[in-house]
């Protein structure tokens, strides 16, 4: 998952339909997540320093059904729609 979204961030090309692009990543461990976002933003280079790519980092661990909820409820408040899902 972490390469993938490292490709997402370093080849992403904004249009007029698609300015910007935001990848969440989960992670069970919020400090591993944190290193997981730098890795991305370092890839992503130019476009994140221009916040054409951004990362949001959502806790998540896929042995909690509260986790789980928490975190649909955070994606569906926050986000108009999920375009990809990459596990």
């Amino acid at each position: 998952g972490l390469e993938v979204a490292k490709g997402l961030a370093s080849s992403f090309k904004p249009t007029a339909t698609q300015p910007k692009l935001t990848i969440v990543l989960t992670s069970r461990d919020v400090d591993k997540g944190k290193d997981a976002v730098a890795t991305v933003l370092k890839s992503a280079g130019q476009l994140a320093t221009a916040g054409t790519v951004t990362v949001d980092l959502q806790p998540l661990d896929l042995n909690s059904d509260g986790s789980i909820a928490a975190f649909t409820d955070t994606i569906q408040s926050k986000y108009r729609r999920l375009d990809v899902l990459i596990n």
